[in-house]
C-alpha cells in the first residue's frame, strides 16, 4: 500500500472514530495531544529493546520472534501517529521523505562508504 493509500486510510478512520474531538480540539492542542501520543509509543518500543538487551546480556538470550513481534507493533502505533500529524498538516509525507533525504544525502556524503 503506498503512502498515499495509507494517509487516506487513517483519514477515514479518525473520520469514523474520532470526529467529534478532531473538531473540538484547536490545533495547537491537537498537535499536542498527538506527540505526546507518539513519545509514550516510542517509550513504549525503547522499553521492549532494553527488555531485550538486559535479557541478552544477563541471559545470552538472542531477540525472539515474541520480542520482534512486540517491537513491529511499537514501531507500526509510531508510524500512525505520525500519519495522523502528518495529516493534520496538510502534509504529502511521501514527498517530504524523498525531499529530505535529498538533503540528507549532501548532509551525510563525508561518511559514504565505497
Amino acid at each position: 500500500m503506498s503512502l498515499d493509500k495509507i494517509s487516506e486510510y487513517q483519514k477515514a478512520f479518525d473520520e469514523r472514530h474520532f470526529k467529534n474531538w478532531n473538531e473540538s480540539a484547536d490545533k495547537l492542542e491537537f498537535l499536542q495531544s498527538m506527540v505526546v501520543a507518539l513519545v509514550g509509543e516510542i517509550g513504549e518500543f525503547a522499553n521492549v529493546v532494553k527488555k531485550a538487551v538486559r535479557e541478552k546480556k544477563t541471559l545470552g538470550n538472542e531477540v525472539s520472534g515474541e520480542v520482534l513481534g512486540k517491537l513491529r507493533e511499537e514501531l507500526t502505533d509510531c508510524f500512525i501517529y505520525i500519519v495522523i500529524l502528518a495529516n493534520r498538516l496538510g502534509m504529502d509525507l511521501e514527498k517530504e521523505y524523498y525531499r529530505k533525504m535529498k538533503v540528507n544525502e549532501k548532509r551525510f556524503e563525508k561518511y559514504r562508504v565505497g
